[in-house]
């Protein structure tokens, strides 16, 4: 954790964040009246265009991926729908477009899993939970609160 390491640029295994902020990067970007990082025809054009690779350094070992234009994974069906990237030891930042959902999930323990099992346990459940309270409509959707947005995470159910 030095100043040196904290310098790198190694997105995938270097990230400085707690799980909130993540969120709440993530919920700027999933959430369309949300336009604090980005606007909402950035976020249409960030999304765009996926383009199919095969990262032999990937948590997937070489399965193709398939990534927009800003670089974000479309993972399908291999993440359950979302989209965005995981981090080396454990770390996730995605969002599902369909159910308008954010998570950030950080943890202070590696975890050997390569393809970040911790994080997509959580995301399942919480994937089941909007789905199962959509189809109950068990909720109202809310607008999130302007202020809310910057600081915390959000998924707009």
């Amino acid at each position: 954790n030095s100043p040196e390491v904290r310098k790198a640029e190694l997105p995938s295994a270097n990230c400085h964040a707690s799980a909130r902020a993540l969120a709440a990067v993530a919920n700027a970007i999933v959430y369309e009246g949300n336009e604090v990082l980005l606007s909402n025809s950035g976020k249409k054009i960030a999304h765009g265009n996926p383009t199919q690779s095969v990262l032999y350094f990937s948590p997937f070992f070489g399965a193709p991926m398939t990534f927009t234009n800003a670089g974000w994974c479309l993972f399908g069906y291999a993440r359950h729908g979302y989209v965005g990237w995981m981090g080396l030891g454990g770390s996730a930042m995605q969002w599902h477009l369909e159910e308008q959902i954010a998570i950030g999930y950080c943890m202070n323990a590696y975890e050997v899993i390569p393809w970040n099992a911790r994080a997509e346990v959580l995301q399942q459940e919480v994937l089941k939970c909007a789905k199962r309270m959509r189809r109950n409509k068990s909720i109202v959707p809310v607008e999130p609160v302007a202020e809310l947005t910057k600081t915390m995470a959000y998924a707009k159910l």
